[in-house]
């Protein structure tokens, strides 16, 4: 029994001593990397989807069988196609103030994009549901940007614009400036232009006027109020000249994935000691033994029992210390918390010229899942703490323990006084050691 309860202990210390270095909690050289990789990836020149309500899926390329659920913040690449569910939305930031927005049940694929400190180029094939396309790269980029459909092309070089793929046609909007038109099944018909404020529709028969019943729906629509919003909020931004840096708050997202990833191993470990220390616990009780000792081996066991109870309270000792690095690691983590916190609100505040609209969006979603990462960290530490005053409490029976073995050690050397003080109604072999040790 002795040697199990030791193994246990031995385990646990050695899990505690390494966990750091496995999780690189404290390991300035990892720190050091990742910054120097979130300077080399080029922020700027990534394409990032996120999720503005329900489930997103995502495939890399159309030779993929499946589609998987996709996270929000996550890098999109040129092939990937992108699909909503019910109920959901999702927002496509591109580099260059090129943001693509897609209503429930609408997929798009990235066909390709570049993009450089001059131009940006970016092909995308809608095959279904609704878009909403904000083109607003600034007057000193060079902008292409083409969506096309099984029916439709649109080509712009800098605007606003909403399409709507229906069963029978193709529904242009034109939000803001002009979007150039070509139908893919008449390609001998001229191309159309929508200006702003107009509607066209596009079908296999060639192009038409929206209706007006169509055109009031659009209007009145809760996708066409939340668009606006959110490009009333970005112009707004931009003519306040602030801007976010993006870098900053890839670094922080990062931090408060890492800072969630070591709370859930500190959990691991709490757990493991926790199925240990029962596990001890039922040991001990399977290994009471209440025959009466025998005489001739009082001493020795005696002897063997006062070296169990060194190593046991050597062993308490090294539990009290375990639990002391789990309440550190308690309060760094809820120090790690106001930080990325206050961080954040530090960033919203900063101001750096003009704000692109990846920047409102990702804002946002850097808030609101921050927000919820806060509640979550905070949940996790309070259950920590009833874990670590469930281990205190296991370490008083431990103590409580390790008393009731000196107590018996002392009834153990009573006994075989007592016993022995009749030494001529016993044989000398029984009671020689005991003799000898008290000089009798």
């Amino acid at each position: 029994m002795t040697v199990v309860v030791l193994s246990i202990f031995i385990v646990a210390g050695f899990a505690m001593m390494f966990i750091k270095k496995d999780l690189g909690l404290n390991n300035s050289e990892n720190k050091k990397n990742e910054k120097i990789e979130l300077k080399n990836a080029g922020f700027n020149r990534q394409t990032v989807l996120y999720i503005n309500k329900g489930t997103v899926e995502i495939k890399k390329n159309r030779d993929d069988s499946n589609f998987v659920t996709a996270e929000s913040g996550e890098k999109l690449e040129d092939g990937y196609i992108v699909r909503t569910l019910d109920d959901s939305r999702a927002t496509i930031i591109f580099p260059n103030e090129i943001i693509t927005r897609l209503d429930e049940n609408s997929e798009i694929e990235i066909k390709s994009s570049s993009f450089s400190d001059k131009s940006s180029q970016v092909f995308l094939y809608q095959s279904s549901g609704k878009s909403w396309n904000f083109v607003e790269g600034g007057l000193d980029l060079e902008t292409n940007y083409e969506i096309e459909t099984p029916r439709s092309v649109a080509s712009v070089r800098g605007t606003i614009f909403s399409l709507s793929i229906l069963d029978d046609r193709d529904l242009f909007f034109g939000v803001k400036d002009k979007v150039d038109l070509k139908n893919r099944k008449l390609w001998q018909e001229p191309e159309k232009t929508v200006f702003e404020d107009g509607c066209l529709e596009i079908s296999e028969s060639g192009f038409n006027n929206c209706e007006e019943s169509r055109l009031r729906n659009l209007k009145e629509s809760k996708w066409f109020s939340w668009n606006s919003e959110f490009d009333k909020k970005a112009f707004d931004i931009r003519k306040r000249g602030k801007k976010i840096n993006y870098e900053s708050i890839l670094e922080l997202r990062t931090e408060l994935e890492d800072c969630k990833e070591e709370i859930r191993s500190l959990e691991s470990v709490i757990d493991s000691l926790r199925e240990k220390v029962e596990l001890r616990k039922v040991n001990n009780l399977s290994s009471i033994n209440t025959d009466k000792p025998d005489c001739s081996e009082d001493k020795k066991k005696a002897e063997e029992l006062a070296k169990k109870v060194r190593i046991l309270t050597d062993e308490n000792l090294r539990l009290k210390k375990q639990s002391s690095a789990l309440e550190s690691e308690n309060r760094k983590l809820n120090e790690k918390l106001s930080y990325l916190e206050s961080e954040l609100l530090k960033c919203a505040a900063k101001e750096q010229g003009s704000i692109t609209n990846l920047e409102i969006e990702s804002l946002k979603h850097q808030l609101e899942s921050c927000e919820s990462d806060k509640i979550a960290i905070q949940e996790k530490v309070r259950k920590l703490e009833s874990e670590i005053e469930s281990l205190k409490k296991q370490i008083e029976n431990l103590n409580q323990s390790i008393k009731s073995l000196h107590e018996r050690n002392a009834r153990l050397y009573n006994n075989l006084s007592g016993i022995c003080s009749y030494y001529e109604y016993y044989p000398r072999e029984y009671c020689s050691n005991y003799y000898l040790s008290s000089g009798t």
